[in-house]
């Protein structure tokens, strides 16, 4: 001050030291001062209005730092008060905005702007539309924020925004909704997995079977509404023409264990009542004692509803045979599925093997 004296930042950067230390009517001297000299000195128009804020003048503390948030988008402060501000008074869109502002540059700001949009969104169904919209022009922290969402105070946000997202222009990608149904798979939310995908059908909810002709690659499919192939030894799972009929694409399922495993899964989410499952399958080389098992069976309880199995020990090596099995779907404790193929080998080593194709499940007639 004594160097130079009459310099707006000087003035400012000794009004904002005032007010720290609880001079207000020195603070607002100093940035006036500075503001005569330098009207769009963010600084001084700071801490003036924080200064008036301080006073009690918050209308005229919101114009003031209203101006000096838009005048720079990296003056903290100012846009912290108004994201307060702004929250007291109901406006979401523009306490959003104001703290997109902060976390696009912040990324150490990430843990705290992120409970403010999730708990604004808990609280006020207000909120939840706007925070979807500004999540729609797809800012640089949209999977960091959605992936914040995996608990149990996050997880209804989460889907309240997916299901909003839906009618936008930037929905969730496929990699995203991917990465919720796992999540909400492995923590066994099962009424939230089937809410979710019922509201945005993605994957389409029929036919029951994703991909039973095989015709998609198994890369596309919307986990766990897909084909999920196993690994580990002894298992083989391709996908190719199935030697006999000319372009038609088939699963070739083989193994070479002692060990019983599960070879293909997946997961459905049938409504209870009566159904048929059919499917084509064809042994190229017999296996006594072997044999695979498709199964149904309901995640909520573990229990089986459905197992056809495939005897590799009576074969006809290059004949592809039909099979249909009746089956029900109770109205308790199985409103999620899984379609599993296991295998069975013999009681000593030996390679099985099994074509399979045209894996479906209808509503049974009359049903």
């Amino acid at each position: 001050m004594r160097l130079s004296p009459g310099s707006p930042e000087i003035l400012a950067k000794a009004a904002e030291a005032l007010l720290v230390t609880g001079d207000v009517d020195g603070s607002i001297t100093l940035s006036d001062a500075a503001l005569a000299k330098a009207p769009f000195n963010v600084r001084a128009l700071r801490v003036r209005g924080l200064a008036a804020s301080s006073n009690g003048q918050v209308n005229q503390a919101d114009e003031i730092l209203t101006l000096a948030g838009n005048w720079s988008l990296r003056d903290d402060p100012s846009h912290t008060w108004l994201i307060q501000q702004r929250l007291r008074q109901g406006n979401y869109a523009s306490a959003f905005a104001h703290a997109e502002t902060l976390v696009r540059r912040r990324p150490d700001l990430y843990d705290r702007t992120f409970r403010l949009f999730t708990t604004a969104a808990k609280l006020d169904t207000r909120a939840a539309p706007i925070l979807a919209n500004l999540l729609a022009t797809r800012p640089p922290w949209r999977a960091s924020y959605l992936q914040s969402l995996y608990n149990d105070e996050g997880m209804p946000v989460l889907i309240s925004l997916g299901i909003l997202l839906q009618n936008t222009e930037a929905p969730l990608t496929d990699a995203e909704l991917r990465d919720i149904y796992q999540v909400l798979l492995r923590q066994s939310r099962l009424p939230a997995l089937r809410y979710l995908r019922a509201h945005l059908r993605r994957p389409a909810l029929q036919p029951f079977v994703d991909n039973g002709r095989f015709a998609a690659p198994l890369s596309t499919a919307l986990q766990p509404f897909g084909w999920s192939l196993a690994t580990g030894p002894g298992i083989e799972l391709l996908v190719s023409e199935d030697e006999v009929s000319d372009d038609n694409l088939a699963l070739r399922a083989s193994y070479r264990a002692l060990a019983p495993a599960t070879m293909v899964s997946q997961l459905m989410t049938l409504s209870s009542g009566a159904y048929l499952f059919s499917l084509r399958e064809r042994v190229p080389a017999a296996a006594e004692g072997a044999r695979f098992e498709w199964r149904v069976v309901c995640l909520e309880s573990n229990r089986e509803i459905l197992r056809h199995t495939t005897d590799l020990g009576n074969s006809s090596q290059d004949t592809w045979r039909s099979a249909s099995i009746a089956m029900s779907v109770p109205s308790e404790d199985c409103q999620t599925q899984q379609l599993l193929l296991d295998a069975r080998p013999a009681d000593f080593r030996t390679s099985m093997s099994a074509w399979y194709d045209d894996i479906e499940i209808i509503g049974a007639p009359g049903a």
